[in-house]
Formats: structure tokens, C-alpha cells, sequence
């Protein structure tokens, strides 16, 4: 199994990359954040791989650091979930925003992904959101009795904020213990903080 190459980027495509590693020309699959970070052709390049062997095929993916691979592993053992759509995730999302997608159920940020549908969406869920809950940092995890997520964050959207710029500022706040059992008291303090970091 080939974990990870290190060696001289030779050439670059739509989807994927060659990587030349001691005269031997590898060819990876990357999602869309990989290639943001590429350095020039001739310069060094590290990825991290993982090795998919089919019947007829063998092919290397990929990424930025292991959270992506292990993230990668785990769409893969979704029912009905290929290598496209796992690639389209991770073009679309970090590892940490995925995460934090899954455990507050939001199927709007899931579906904006390419190629996930309502459908999709639902099976992601309920097949990742109890696997995941062990894997996100402890900071991580919002207390659904106390926080209405989705009401929250409908409400900003509506005043025109994108969810995932006051994600991390919602679990700053819950983590220090500024959020109460109402919502419009949450959503004015989410307000109040973020008017003064501008």
C-alpha cells in the first residue's frame, strides 16, 4: 500500500497529477484544494496517498494530511458513495467543516457540494454522525439541548451572514460559555461578537 509519495512534480492535468519519484512517474488523483497548493513543475511536492485496487484498475488519490485520507476512507464505506463524490466533498469542504456538517445535520451546506443530493445527504448522516461524534475535538461538540443549531444559523443566514464564516465563531462562544437556553439572546451575543472583530 503506497501511504504517501515525495518527489518532483513532472506535470499537472485536469484531475490529477504526476508525480516523478527516483525516474518512476506516479500518477494521483487530487480534489480541488490539493491543487490550490501546488508549487511550480520541477519544484518538490509531498502528498499523502491511498491506494484504491478494483478488478481492473489501481489508482492513487491524493491529499493535503492524513485527516483528509481518513476522511476519504470513511466516505468510501457509504453506501453508494464512489470516489467522485468523495473527491467532490473534499474539493468542497476541510475535514473540520464536513465534521462539524454532519454532527449539526446541516443539509444545506451538505447539498450545496457537487453531485450531493437531498438523498445523499440524508444517507451521510445517518451513517457518518455516530462515527464522527468520537472524532470531533471535544470543543467541537455543541450541546443540541441547549443550542437550536439550525435555528440559529437560519436566522443569520436570513440577515444575510454565510454559515460557515460564523461557524467558528459559534463554537468559540459555546465553548466559553456565553450561549443561554434562548435564542435570540445566542443569536444577539453571535452579533455583538462578530460587530466588534470587524
Amino acid at each position: 500500500m503506497i501511504t504517501h509519495l515525495r518527489g518532483t512534480l513532472w506535470d499537472i492535468n485536469h484531475d490529477t497529477v504526476i508525480i516523478d519519484v527516483n525516474g518512476v512517474g506516479y500518477e494521483v488523483y487530487v480534489h480541488h484544494r490539493v491543487s490550490k497548493n501546488y508549487p511550480q513543475k520541477g519544484m518538490d511536492i509531498h502528498l499523502y496517498t491511498y491506494q484504491q485496487v478494483l478488478e481492473n484498475d489501481i489508482r492513487l488519490f491524493g491529499f493535503n494530511n492524513r485527516n483528509e485520507v481518513f476522511l476519504f476512507k470513511k466516505l468510501l464505506n457509504v453506501t453508494g458513495m464512489g470516489t467522485k463524490n468523495a473527491i467532490n466533498i473534499l474539493s468542497s469542504l476541510d475535514p473540520a467543516d464536513f465534521y462539524q456538517a454532519i454532527l449539526y445535520e446541516d443539509i444545506k451546506t451538505i447539498t450545496n457540494i457537487p453531485g450531493i443530493g437531498k438523498k445523499t445527504a440524508d444517507r451521510l448522516i445517518f451513517e457518518l454522525k455516530s462515527k464522527f461524534a468520537d472524532t470531533i475535538p471535544e470543543r467541537s461538540l455543541l450541546s443540541e439541548q441547549r443550542l437550536d443549531t439550525h435555528a440559529i444559523l437560519e436566522a443569520l443566514e436570513a440577515l444575510g451572514y454565510n454559515r460557515r464564516e460564523v461557524y467558528p465563531l459559534m463554537l468559540e462562544l459555546e465553548q466559553k460559555g456565553l450561549f443561554s437556553d434562548s435564542l435570540q439572546d445566542n443569536i444577539r451575543c453571535i452579533l455583538q461578537h462578530k460587530g466588534q472583530r470587524r
